[in-house]
């Protein structure tokens, strides 16, 4: 169970990225100009470095939401950008350096399963630690 959790939890699965596609209208879609900005290195440092303006027309009505000011997504409730992956991820807690993956909407079960089963081989395996050491120690005891 171990490894299955830790095949969910890795590399290579969603963990909720929200692509720059995500919550666009088909007008913003079809401007692929918009698209080809976000790719350039210099615009996605000016907008970094630039005060950013929530609009209620650029949102489509959504509340608080906004565009991602280094990858262009837009940002909805509980979505953060990673540093790592270099992607928005929705309802992200971190950047596991053991799964090599984002902890996010996706994989948050899949990881905390695989915790909770490496914790428990641990614990397992130190059982049987013991009772090997105490199995033994007790074969080395003569009686006087």
């Amino acid at each position: 169970m171990a490894i299955w959790s830790y095949s969910y939890a890795t590399k290579g699965n969603d963990p909720g990225y929200i692509e720059w596609e995500h919550f666009r209208t088909h007008a913003q879609l079809a401007d692929h100009d918009d698209r080809l900005k976000w790719s350039d290195p210099v615009y996605k440092e000016k907008k970094a470095n630039q005060k950013y303006e929530v609009d209620a027309e650029d949102n489509m009505g959504a509340v608080q939401s906004h565009q991602c000011r280094k990858c262009g997504a837009m940002r909805a409730f509980g979505t953060h950008h990673c540093g790592t992956c270099k992607r928005c991820v929705y309802r992200m807690d971190h950047h596991c350096p053991w799964t090599n993956n984002c902890v996010g909407y996706l994989t948050i079960k899949p990881f905390i399963l695989f915790l909770f089963y490496v914790q428990g081989l641990m614990l397992w395996e130190l059982l049987m630690a013991y009772k090997i050491a105490w199995d033994k120690e007790l074969m080395y005891i003569s009686p006087l």
